[in-house]
């Protein structure tokens, strides 16, 4: 009776598994991975990408004659053409940003048109439609205009493409597609100078918080690595999927980690110029323009799909009034310059929670503040 008892209640145990788990067992039991290369390879690379690379090459051309107006006065971009070159394209820029953060760069592109051509210095209270300070454009409030429309669709389309291509049918060529997106290259130069293929985008950022020891990789080699896994997971074929999810979980939030920790970067360096013995405007504007960055890296994040990110709309919400920056409610970024001393301290404390949301330890905080 107890051999009967016990063959019974080893054969309910499996059968309260449902289908699919037993299938994760299976496929778990049964994948077999290669040893895998220390290198990304891709014959297929370029013609698996061409939507990838053309979508780089128009996020430029959208972002030059911004730059070309923070580089002369006499350049006035339109609201016209800057909106033109948003929608450019098939799939175009705009089409790939989340619903959210279009209603954003709309404004954003209306505020840097507006401000064109005009010099600005912060004024409490602000006043006039902003203009040049420093070597960059801000909105009157002292956003940084070019930066958050910039930074912000590092998160709101390219992020979010790549999270769309994550929720297809997933094939060698995705992985090609999503190191295109993230600004890498198969050969993953670790150089945002090389003559061919430098990392761009995302992947320049995740190349300055890296090392780059392989005994001990930081963000940019687990991209890589992670990258390198997900193909061969994938070649091998269906037992490998949950390997193969395993290792795009990693480089998704790697891509994330990356800009997270590049926030931290410079938010050190906007304090370290502000709390400077009488800084000059040139370091003001500076601090003002690093401190725009790292606001629209996380600003970018908001509303994208909740299980395929860190951080929560919550904790950008908190993390954006701290700062001064609040969603839909009266920006105060000028206060960075014009009361140094009050608003300061909510960058350490906007350091803090970053590093409580990531995970970051003491010592990469401390890495954080240098380019590697």
């Amino acid at each position: 009776m107890r051999r009967v008892f016990a063959k019974t209640a080893l054969i309910a145990l499996v059968s309260a598994c449902s289908p699919s788990e037993q299938t994760d067992q299976s496929q778990q039991a049964s994948c077999t991975l290669p040893t895998l290369p220390s290198s990304y390879e891709s014959p297929q690379y370029d013609s698996n990408t061409v939507i990838e690379r053309d979508l780089r090459t128009r996020l430029k051309a959208f972002l030059q004659p911004m730059r070309d107006a923070e580089a002369s006065l006499s350049v006035k971009p339109t609201q016209a053409d800057l909106s033109a070159l948003y929608a450019a394209g098939s799939p175009s820029l705009r089409s790939l940003t989340g619903s959210y953060y279009q209603v954003q760069v709309d404004a954003l592109i209306a505020a840097f048109a507006a401000a064109a051509g005009n010099t600005w210095a912060p004024s409490s209270p602000p006043s006039g439609p902003g203009g040049k300070y420093g070597a960059y454009l801000f909105a009157a409030d002292g956003t940084d205009l070019r930066q958050a429309i910039e930074k912000g669709l590092y998160g709101a389309a390219l992020y979010r493409h790549g999270l769309d291509l994550m929720a297809a049918p997933i094939r060698e060529a995705t992985v090609d597609r999503l190191i295109a997106v993230f600004g890498a290259h198969p050969s993953f130069p670790g150089d945002t100078a090389a003559a061919q293929n430098p990392d761009e985008f995302a992947a320049a950022y995740a190349k300055r918080r890296d090392k780059r020891d392989a005994q001990s990789p930081g963000m940019y080699l687990r991209f890589k690595n992670a990258a390198i896994r997900a193909r061969a997971a994938i070649v091998a074929g269906e037992a490998c999927h949950a390997q193969r999810d395993e290792a795009l979980r990693i480089l998704r939030n790697e891509w994330e980690r990356a800009l997270a920790a590049t926030t931290i970067f410079y938010f050190h360096d906007a304090i370290k110029k502000l709390s400077a013995t009488s800084p000059t405007a040139t370091d003001a504007a500076a601090a003002l323009h690093g401190y725009g960055e790292g606001v629209g890296f996380l600003h970018g994040f908001y509303d994208l799909p909740k299980d395929a990110r860190i951080i929560s709309d919550a904790q950008i919400d908190d993390f954006l009034s701290l700062v001064g920056a609040p969603r839909g409610g009266s920006v105060s970024s000028y206060r960075f310059v014009t009361d140094t001393a009050s608003e300061l301290p909510k960058l350490t404390l906007a350091i803090q929670r970053i590093a409580a949301i990531y995970g970051f330890t003491a010592a990469q905080i401390e890495d954080f503040k240098t380019n590697f």
